[in-house]
C-alpha cells in the first residue's frame, strides 16, 4: 500500500495481487535508487537482499524466463555497493537470503549459480519462508562449480 505501489499499480504482480514485478525497469530502478540513498546516508557494512521475506519478484508464470533480468539487477546492485565501498575506502558486502533448494530458486527466477560464479554476492543464506527449519536441506556447494 506504499505510495510507489499505488502510483505504479500497473507494475504490481498481477498473478499474486501483491508485490512489485521486477520485470519493469522502473521497479528495479526504484530499489537501486533507494540502495544508493541508503548507502550514502548510513555507515553500514553492506546490503542483504532478503528474497525470503517476499520471494516473488516476478509473476510465477514468467519467473524462469525473467531470471536474466534479475541477474542484471544483482550486477547493478553489486556495482552500487562496490562504488560506495570505494568512497569509504573499504569493501562492502552483498548478501542474500534465498530458498533452500536450487529448484525453488530457479522457479522464482533466482539464478544463484550465475550470481556466485560472477562474484556478485559475498554470502548467501539458504532458508525457509518466515521460519527456521532446523532440518534444512542445505544447497550442495558442487552446483556452483563450472
Amino acid at each position: 500500500q506504499s505510495p510507489f505501489s499505488q502510483e505504479n499499480a500497473d507494475w504490481r504482480l498481477k498473478e499474486l495481487d501483491a508485490g512489485m514485478d521486477y520485470k519493469y525497469e522502473g521497479v528495479r530502478n526504484a530499489v537501486l535508487a533507494f540502495t544508493e540513498e541508503f548507502l550514502a546516508k548510513y555507515d553500514v557494512d553492506g546490503i542483504e537482499l532478503d528474497w525470503m521475506r517476499w520471494c516473488h519478484v516476478f509473476n510465477p508464470s514468467e519467473a524462469k524466463k525473467n531470471a536474466p533480468i534479475l541477474t542484471e539487477f544483482v550486477f547493478r546492485m553489486r556495482r552500487i555497493v562496490n562504488d560506495a565501498g570505494r568512497r569509504r575506502g573499504r569493501k562492502l558486502i552483498v548478501g542474500m537470503r534465498i530458498p533452500q533448494t536450487l529448484e525453488e530458486c530457479k522457479s522464482l527466477g533466482f539464478d544463484v549459480k550465475a550470481w556466485v560464479q560472477s562474484d556478485l554476492i559475498d554470502y548467501m543464506c539458504p532458508s525457509d519462508f518466515f521460519f527456521t527449519d532446523f532440518k534444512l536441506s542445505i544447497i550442495p556447494i558442487d552446483w556452483f562449480e563450472a
